[in-house]
């Protein structure tokens, strides 16, 4: 890509990783780890090259399904934890009473991180430590991919022992960003075989917030209310679903019936409109008005079908005639 061999890349990201974990972990922590496992598939080229250099086995300890589709940019955060569950297994003879180095490729908001770990324990590992092979994402992308919002990025304004706790590891251990430029400059192709450090530059600003191109002021500011309104109809459906169900909070209430507002820093809180009377709302006598029209009373949606049929034993157009 661009010159750049990307498997390259990534061999050259995992002897640097493994250089920071000898200098992040104590001689008894290092010593303590009884295999590397990657997380499939972007860092299964890069744990190999950490277990080599830390001299410890390299094992598979995870079976991936192809068919799910990548969690981290799923919609909702429950999504994501049902994502991972359904993307990964744990292969239990790996993991059982072992201390293990699980290696990713990066750490977004963490919602898969921590299902991770919270399987590798289920499946019998004792300790595990966990690396990633991109630097701390602190800060929000601008030129592709919809990330996250700042404050849902796990390492913004998080020390690595917070991550750590989040996550459920013993420790965390995240590559330097100068490692990482350099990881991918030496694997350019170069006349000779030489690589050529200085002439490539990247784009780097979800690590440390500087852009390669100049942001408009006020950018950020607008970006948080954007999501924070594509986010609010799904808010404000939730809430009312949870006072028909009559499981509503005093906030969802509030929203259910006044709707809801997004703050400049992208948060729905419920609107300060004037409030309806919303004592008979509580256990979900009243259903309010969703996208346009009047919602069925949940005693019809309860009603039995008069008829019941497996149509795939019947022609359906022989009922047609029938009242």
């Amino acid at each position: 890509m661009d010159g750049i061999s990307v498997h390259q890349s990534r061999e050259n990201m995992g002897y640097k990783l493994a250089a920071r974990i000898m200098k992040m972990l104590t001689p008894s922590q290092l010593e303590a780890i009884d295999v590397v496992m990657p997380i499939p598939e972007t860092s299964n080229t890069t744990a190999p090259c950490v277990a080599a250099r830390l001299n410890k086995p390299y094992r598979q300890g995870f079976i991936k399904s192809r068919y799910v589709f990548r969690t981290f940019i799923m919609p909702g955060q429950k999504a994501r934890q049902k994502g991972v569950r359904r993307k990964l297994n744990a292969m239990q003879p790996q993991f059982a009473d072992k201390n293990v180095l699980l290696v990713d490729d990066s750490i977004v908001r963490g919602t898969t991180s921590r299902e991770i770990v919270i399987l590798a324990k289920e499946a019998g590992a004792r300790r595990v430590f966990f690396a990633s092979a991109a630097p701390r994402i602190r800060h929000a992308h601008i030129y592709g991919i919809d990330l996250a919002s700042p404050s849902e990025l796990l390492a913004h304004n998080r020390t690595d022992d917070e991550i750590a706790a989040h996550i459920g590891a013993e420790k965390v251990i995240f590559q330097e960003l100068d490692d990482l430029i350099d990881a991918c400059r030496q694997a350019q192709a170069a006349p000779h075989g030489h690589c050529i450090k200085e002439s490539q530059q990247f784009e780097v600003g979800v690590f440390n917030g500087n852009y390669i191109t100049p942001v408009p002021q006020g950018y950020f500011a607008h970006l948080e209310r954007i999501r924070g309104e594509s986010k609010k109809i799904k808010v404000i459906e939730s809430a009312r679903e949870a006072v028909a169900a009559g499981v509503a909070k005093k906030d969802e209430l509030r929203m259910a019936t006044n709707g809801a507002e997004v703050t400049d820093d992208g948060e729905i809180v419920p609107s300060n409109r004037s409030k309806a009377d919303t004592s008979s709302t509580v256990n979900g006598d009243h259903l309010p008005l969703l996208k346009g029209k009047r919602r069925r009373s949940i005693e019809e949606e309860d009603e039995k079908p008069k008829r019941v049929m497996d149509i795939s034993m019947h022609n359906q157009h022989d009922f047609e005639a029938e009242d």
